[in-house]
Protein backbone atom coordinates (compact mmCIF):
# COMPACT_ATOMS: atom_id res chain seq x y z
CA UNK A 1 0.00 0.00 0.00
CA UNK A 2 1.44 3.38 -1.02
CA UNK A 3 1.70 6.01 1.70
CA UNK A 4 0.03 9.37 1.10
CA UNK A 5 2.28 12.46 0.91
CA UNK A 6 0.77 14.02 4.08
CA UNK A 7 1.50 12.84 7.63
CA UNK A 8 -0.90 10.10 8.68
CA UNK A 9 -1.02 6.71 10.29
CA UNK A 10 -2.48 3.73 8.47
CA UNK A 11 -4.01 0.85 10.37
CA UNK A 12 -5.27 -2.31 8.77
CA UNK A 13 -8.69 -3.21 10.14
CA UNK A 14 -9.00 -6.88 10.90
CA UNK A 15 -12.64 -7.12 11.97
CA UNK A 16 -12.32 -6.46 15.70
CA UNK A 17 -15.10 -4.67 17.59
CA UNK A 18 -14.58 -0.96 18.07
CA UNK A 19 -16.38 0.99 20.77
CA UNK A 20 -17.46 4.59 20.23
CA UNK A 21 -18.81 7.01 22.78
CA UNK A 22 -22.56 7.47 22.41
CA UNK A 23 -22.31 11.27 22.36
CA UNK A 24 -20.10 11.06 19.24
CA UNK A 25 -22.80 9.34 17.19
CA UNK A 26 -26.11 9.93 19.01
CA UNK A 27 -26.91 13.38 17.62
CA UNK A 28 -26.37 13.62 13.88
CA UNK A 29 -27.03 17.07 12.50
CA UNK A 30 -27.04 18.80 9.16
CA UNK A 31 -25.98 22.36 8.50
CA UNK A 32 -28.21 24.39 6.22
CA UNK A 33 -27.89 27.80 4.64
CA UNK A 34 -30.15 30.53 5.97
CA UNK A 35 -32.74 31.35 3.29
CA UNK A 36 -32.88 35.07 4.22
CA UNK A 37 -29.10 35.48 4.31
CA UNK A 38 -28.69 33.66 1.01
CA UNK A 39 -31.28 35.89 -0.70
CA UNK A 40 -29.63 38.99 0.80
CA UNK A 41 -26.18 37.91 -0.39
CA UNK A 42 -27.32 37.03 -3.92
CA UNK A 43 -29.27 40.30 -4.20
CA UNK A 44 -26.30 42.33 -2.98
CA UNK A 45 -23.94 40.68 -5.44
CA UNK A 46 -26.41 41.24 -8.31
CA UNK A 47 -26.81 44.94 -7.45
CA UNK A 48 -23.04 45.40 -7.07
CA UNK A 49 -22.46 43.72 -10.44
CA UNK A 50 -25.14 45.89 -12.06
CA UNK A 51 -23.59 49.07 -10.64
CA UNK A 52 -20.13 47.95 -11.78
CA UNK A 53 -21.36 47.33 -15.33
CA UNK A 54 -23.31 50.61 -15.44
CA UNK A 55 -20.40 52.69 -14.11
CA UNK A 56 -17.98 51.19 -16.62
CA UNK A 57 -20.46 51.45 -19.53
CA UNK A 58 -19.60 47.85 -20.45
CA UNK A 59 -22.68 47.32 -22.62
CA UNK A 60 -22.71 50.74 -24.27
CA UNK A 61 -25.92 51.78 -22.54
CA UNK A 62 -24.62 55.11 -21.28
CA UNK A 63 -24.97 57.00 -24.57
CA UNK A 64 -22.24 58.83 -26.46
CA UNK A 65 -19.53 60.63 -24.57
CA UNK A 66 -19.74 64.30 -25.63
CA UNK A 67 -16.83 66.69 -25.53
CA UNK A 68 -17.28 69.55 -23.08
CA UNK A 69 -18.30 72.87 -24.62
CA UNK A 70 -15.85 75.68 -25.27
CA UNK A 71 -15.45 78.71 -23.03
CA UNK A 72 -15.95 81.37 -25.73
CA UNK A 73 -18.46 84.21 -25.66
CA UNK A 74 -22.11 83.44 -26.47
CA UNK A 75 -23.42 84.15 -29.98
CA UNK A 76 -25.08 87.53 -30.50
CA UNK A 77 -28.59 86.97 -31.74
Amino acid sequence: MARPPWPTSITKWSGETVGLRKDYVAVPYERRFSRKRTILLVSSVAVALGVFIARRDLFGLGGPQLEPGGGGPPNNQ
